[in-house]
């Protein structure tokens, strides 16, 4: 099964990929957030 490509770039696995190093020695940080929600219990 091959996936659907959007056509812009290529694929290239994160493994794969060079060090990427940031001007002056800088990091970078991401968090990524999930919200889920549920009912607590059944509804009266």
């Amino acid at each position: 099964m091959k996936l659907k490509s959007h056509g812009r770039y290529d694929y290239s696995a994160i493994t794969e990929r060079r060090h990427y190093s940031w001007p002056g020695g800088r990091r970078l940080a991401v968090q990524l957030c999930l919200k889920v929600e549920f009912p607590a219990g059944p509804r009266r």
